[in-house]
């Protein structure tokens, strides 16, 4: 009895979630029918590309004519050089730039902030160096007596002190002013100023040197010729600043190395005394030797 209840009762709810199910579909499908006429009807709606025509026949599409130009497009063969940066400022920016993400996509493996400004400073520092002269530019002299040796020094200090009257004003004196008023007259004053030490270089250069003095002299040549090159770059503090910059600071080891060569120099010249007299223009080197002259006691 149970059993056969249970089989009945089954089968009715069979019976009643099957009509269910398919009044749900009957009336989900009329509400798509009602909302795209297409899927009422049995249309299926297709794309289908524009037609390509060409009327004139030359072998270009008609929706292509307009863009075409009548002139022939022309490439100049001069297509420049490639270069990474005009000045050391801007090379500076980028070498810096570069080795910081370098260095933080190392982690913990790369240079501190500290040692990638050094880094960069030493790279920037190594570009402006010249090329030194050596033995091969100076004209070494197969004569070596006192009066040859008094005769150099001679030449040697009237070659720098006829040039010295003509610009007094210390150049760091004329850069604080450039600086400062950015004029070109100021600029002009700080090359002029370049262009004493250059004369120094090259009367140096077309100066005969006996071959004791050889060393001394091709010190001062290099030292006349880097300090040249420094002042000259003071003028461009803002079209280059950092290269200026390095310039300001090389040029302090720069003043020492010709206080240095000019002592060199006396050094070298010192065995020769005898042979100076009291107004021979080489004693000019003896401004430059250890000898501390005494300081006059003021009378009371």
């Amino acid at each position: 009895m149970l059993r056969g209840i249970n089989v009945r009762v089954l089968g009715a709810t069979v019976v009643g979630v099957g009509l269910v199910c398919a009044a749900w579909w009957l009336n989900t499908l009329n509400a798509t029918a009602q909302n795209n006429p297409a899927v009422a009807t049995g249309i299926v709606a297709t794309r289908s590309g524009i037609t390509v025509t060409d009327r004139n026949r030359d072998g270009i599409e008609d929706w292509k004519e307009p863009f075409l130009t009548a002139s022939p497009v022309i490439l100049s063969d001069d297509v420049g050089s490639s270069s990474r940066s005009g000045t050391l400022t801007e090379r500076a920016g980028i070498s810096l730039m570069e080795r910081y993400l370098l260095s933080r996509a190392s982690g913990s493996l790369g240079e501190s902030d500290e040692a990638l400004v050094g880094s960069v400073s030493s790279e920037l520092a190594a570009q402006i160096q010249e090329q030194p002269y050596d033995r091969f530019d100076v004209i070494v002299s197969t004569i070596e007596t006192p009066a040859s040796i008094r005769d150099y020094a001679n030449a040697a200090a009237l070659a720098i002190t006829s040039s010295e009257g003509s610009q007094m004003t210390h150049e760091l004196l004329l850069l604080q002013k450039f600086v400062q008023t950015s004029s070109p007259d100021d600029a002009a004053a700080l090359r002029a100023k370049a262009d004493i030490y250059r004369r120094y270089r090259d009367q140096f250069l077309a100066l005969p040197v006996p071959a004791s003095l050889a060393d001394e002299h091709l010190q001062l040549v290099n030292v006349f010729n880097v300090l040249a090159n420094d002042i000259d770059a003071f003028t461009m503090v803002e079209a280059d600043p950092i290269r200026s910059l390095i310039h300001l600071n090389r040029y302090e080891v720069s003043v020492e190395a010709l206080a240095q060569g000019m002592k060199a120099m006396y050094d070298a010249l010192e065995d020769n005394a005898p042979s100076f007299s009291a107004n021979d223009p080489g004693l000019y080197f003896a401004n430059f030797s250890d000898i501390q002259m005494p300081v006059a006691t003021p009378t009371p």
